[in-house]
Parts: C-alpha cells; structure tokens; sequence
C-alpha cells in the first residue's frame, strides 16, 4: 500500500510544468539545489490524517497537504501554481492509482499564504479531504 502523497505526487507529476523528484516531491520539501536540480519553486505533498476510518469497509477519508515555495522573490509565481493545483484537484474524476480508488478531491478552506522564508520565496499550502477506497478485499473484517 502506497501512501496516498505518493499517489498524488504520481497523479500530478506531468502536469503543470511538474515533475517528481525534480520539483514535485512527496513527504518532503528539500531546500534548492542547482547542482541537483531542485528549483526555488517546487511543491511538496504530506500525509496528514484525516477522520476515523470505517471499521467495516475499506474506505478512507484522509488529509493531504499540499505546500508550494515560490520562485525567489517571486509571490504571483507561487500563487499561480497554487492555483493550478487545485484546480486540477478539486472535483476531480475518479481515478485509480496503485490500486487504490480515489473518488473524491474536496478543499478544505482555500489557498493560505504562509508569508516569505528567509531566502524570500513565497510559500502556501492547500488541504485536500480525500475518500479511498482500497482493492485489497471487500471489508477490513471478516464478519
């Protein structure tokens, strides 16, 4: 079982101008790196909960965070993309990744600027609740 920032991260790389591992990442955010070919903007998705599973169906409504660091010195670059990114997710089509049902994308709240860090990029997050639905059996019991 993947974990769903990774299947999102699969779900998004190659659209929007991104591409994991280079400035689409998952459970992390690195820091810039030329030599690597980590830019100043990139977007990092995360794992983050979401409310209590049904003990009978293999069915979850879970959390995903989505933080996007602008281009330095660049806010209308990280707001843009932020944009973009939800748009693409927001009442998305049901899709199967890994195994997996997602069959829901709503957004909870709206794109929140979090201000500059110290090398002056421009940083937000989006939430995401998230419904699914995992092909391993019809129930997580045996009743």
């Amino acid at each position: 079982m993947t974990s769903p920032a990774r299947d999102i991260n699969q779900l998004l790389s190659g659209t929007l101008g991104l591409i994991g591992g280079t400035n689409l990442f998952y459970g992390q955010l690195p820091e810039e790196n030329i030599a690597r070919g980590i830019p100043h903007q990139c977007v990092a998705l995360y794992d983050t909960g979401g409310v209590f599973a049904n003990p009978r169906w293999d069915r979850d409504e879970i959390n995903l965070q989505i933080i996007i660091r602008s281009a330095l010195d660049d806010y209308d670059s990280g707001y843009n993309l932020a944009y973009s990114i939800k748009n693409s997710l927001l009442g998305r089509e049901t899709v199967t990744i890994n195994g997996s049902l997602y069959s829901q994308f709503v957004l909870e709240g709206d794109i929140n600027a979090l201000g500059f860090d110290t090398s002056g990029r421009a940083r937000f997050t989006l939430r995401f609740r998230i419904v699914r639905e995992n092909f391993t059996g019809s129930s997580r019991e045996d009743f």
